[in-house]
């Protein structure tokens, strides 16, 4: 992982919004693609500041600065992925939980799906159906 994604990680994790957006466009600058950011950046934050969360050592308010600082960096992605999706069609998302899992959905995973179904829907280019059925 190169020194911006690091950075970008850990101001995904501390909430740092303001940090955030320049970080994605420094990651950009420096010839990174928008899907890497997003899997070695974006979402490495999410995944850490989501099991930070479970374990009890984030709250409610740190997830949704981690949430925030996020947006700010896929609102600067998204229409650079939107560009790079042209013609080759959306895939619809269906999102749920599967009956008989042997573990209940915790409330980060619900809070996740539900913001992934709105990000898809919001993002018509990207995905033109989301369904959230459970």
């Amino acid at each position: 992982m190169t020194e911006v994604l690091s950075q970008l990680v850990d101001a995904i994790v501390k909430g740092e919004e303001d940090r955030a957006a320049p970080l994605t466009r420094q990651a950009l600058d420096a010839g990174i693609q928008p899907d890497e950011i997003i899997q070695n950046g974006v979402a490495k934050g999410g995944e850490i500041i989501g099991a930070q969360f479970e374990q009890g050592e984030a709250f409610l308010p740190e997830l949704f600065m981690a949430a925030d600082a996020m947006k700010e960096a896929v609102d600067i992605l998204r229409p650079l992925l939107v560009e790079g999706q042209a013609g080759s069609g959306a895939i619809p998302a269906i999102i749920g939980t599967v009956v008989g899992a042997p573990v209940t959905p915790t409330f980060a995973e619900d809070i996740g799906a539900d913001l992934y179904a709105k990000y898809a829907a919001e993002g018509a280019e990207l995905a033109r159906k989301a369904l959230r059925i459970g």
